[in-house]
């Protein structure tokens, strides 16, 4: 393929604004990568770009491919766009098949293409919303399969069950909402209906961010905190300290201990 060099203008600005107000920025680290790429050789640059290892001094960050890809389709450069994007998708797609879990062999194929083309769409879209990409992609990433991981779990039977409590592989962890979609009635037929009928009732007794964090730890295996990067953790999702989560836990694990005197 015949390609031009980039054009050597100022890198561009990120647009997208946080929560209160703040307009994004990359890391220096990425800023200086977009920079040095941008008065490259063809060459250089397409060399650089099948380099997996990222120890390797020569290897383009996640965010820099994404900005390269971005700028090639504002300023029409199909041909980058053809060259570049397959090389990102193939080093996600590698990250997917050790990150999806929780799915059969047919759900596990779902959640990957559907995280990847949605991804491929964001990355030709205009407008701002891949600007996160080039800011933490490998956040980005993250938070795009869980979103899609939920959203394949709704349309499949749920495979979550009861007795795989703490269990890290039973499903991958949602957003915090996925606490208040869980379908109760919809999980394996490991409790009877006089059983599910108490837990059910147990749950009522519960206050919301007691029974989010129950649901989340108990039913979905998600850990209090850890030291992991890049798991998620009650501390992340709820936005509260560690204290606080098992103090949540405590009281739910109290409450449903037993039946209340009505229901004796």
């Amino acid at each position: 393929m015949d390609l031009a060099p980039f054009s050597t203008r100022p890198v561009e600005p990120l647009r997208k604004t946080t929560a209160d107000g703040q307009t994004l920025r990359r890391p220096t680290a990425v800023e200086s990568q977009i920079a040095e790429v941008l008065v490259s050789g063809v060459d250089e640059v397409r060399r650089r770009a099948v380099i997996n290892d990222a120890d390797d001094p020569r290897f383009l960050l996640p965010e820099c491919l994404v900005y390269l890809i971005r700028a090639a389709v504002r300023e029409g450069r199909p041909e980058w766009v053809d060259e570049l994007a397959p090389r990102l998708l193939a080093r996600c797609e590698r990250s997917l098949r050790r990150s999806i879990r929780g799915f059969d062999a047919v759900g596990e194929e779902e959640a990957r293409e559907d995280t990847l083309g949605r991804l491929a769409v964001l990355l030709v879209e205009p407008g701002n919303g891949a600007d996160f990409f080039e800011v933490r992609f490998d956040l980005a990433l993250k938070r795009l399969r869980i979103d899609v991981c939920r959203q394949v779990r709704r349309r499949r039977a749920p495979l979550v069950a009861i007795d795989g409590i703490g269990d890290e592989q039973s499903g991958e962890p949602g957003l915090d909402r996925l606490a208040d979609e869980i379908d109760i009635d919809a999980l394996p037929g490991h409790l009877d209906a006089e059983q599910m009928l108490c837990l059910r009732q147990a749950l009522s007794r519960l206050t919301e961010l007691e029974r989010k964090a129950l649901v989340l730890h108990r039913l979905m295996g998600i850990p209090i905190a850890s030291k992991k990067p890049g798991l998620s953790t009650l501390v992340e999702i709820l936005g509260v300290s560690e204290r606080t989560v098992r103090n949540y836990l405590r009281r739910a694990e109290s409450k449903i201990s037993g039946p209340t005197e009505d229901e004796r």
